[in-house]
């Protein structure tokens, strides 16, 4: 192997591990994140979650977006592991994962989507988005904890995977084609709990390779 080819192998493998997506997004309400978030809790673990086996050990980081805050992460999670969530911990579905955190910090990220469910993004993309200033942050707490309550009363419809596919088709990939026989898989792999953005991301790349 000479010079050049080692270069280049290098080269990709940077490329590969930055493109790894090793960061995991959830929602939360205003009253989740008083209660869950905020305050670390005494064992930090936290959430239950479906989880594809294969996401998890890619999984670094976890970060928290709070609902109707103008789109903000407000929590990044350094994972140590994930476990399946346990009764005595206060979680009451065994067969959803928790994670362990080694430690949390309190973030002020303006994030570039709204998050349905759970997202997955690499931590350069994270690293990249935009601060948001201290004189913001009261208005858009304020926003979050008023929304809550209003929501409660609104009894809006929440979307079907087929809504939020089509959604997603139409704002990332507005030019390609899903054929109506895999349109049923996508559906069931959103319906187990899988990122929308992602599943299609997924499912565009496999159709370049064949």
């Amino acid at each position: 192997m000479n010079i050049s080819e080692n270069c280049e192998m290098k080269k990709n493998e940077s490329q590969s591990t930055e493109d790894i997506k090793d960061c995991m997004i959830f929602s939360s309400t205003y009253k989740r994140y008083k209660k869950n978030i905020e305050f670390d809790r005494p064992d930090k673990t936290l959430g239950q979650w479906h989880i594809k086996k294969e996401y998890i050990p890619h999984i670094k980081f976890v970060y928290v977006y709070l609902n109707f805050s103008g789109h903000m992460l407000v929590k990044k999670y350094e994972v140590e592991k994930f476990e399946y969530s346990k009764k005595e911990k206060g979680w009451d579905n065994p067969t959803k994962y928790s994670f362990i955190f080694k430690r949390s910090e309190d973030i002020q990220k303006l994030y570039d989507e709204v998050v349905q469910g759970r997202q997955y993004r690499t931590s350069k993309e994270i690293e990249n988005m935009k601060e948001i200033e201290d004189k913001d942050l009261n208005w858009r707490f304020k926003q979050a904890s008023e929304a809550k309550s209003n929501y409660i009363h609104k009894e809006k419809k929440k979307k079907t995977s087929q809504e939020l596919l089509v959604d997603a088709k139409k704002i990332h990939f507005p030019n390609k084609i899903v054929t109506p026989q895999d349109a049923k898989i996508l559906i069931e792999k959103v319906e187990n709990g899988e990122d929308v953005k992602t599943v299609l991301e997924n499912y565009f790349t496999s159709k370049k390779q064949t």
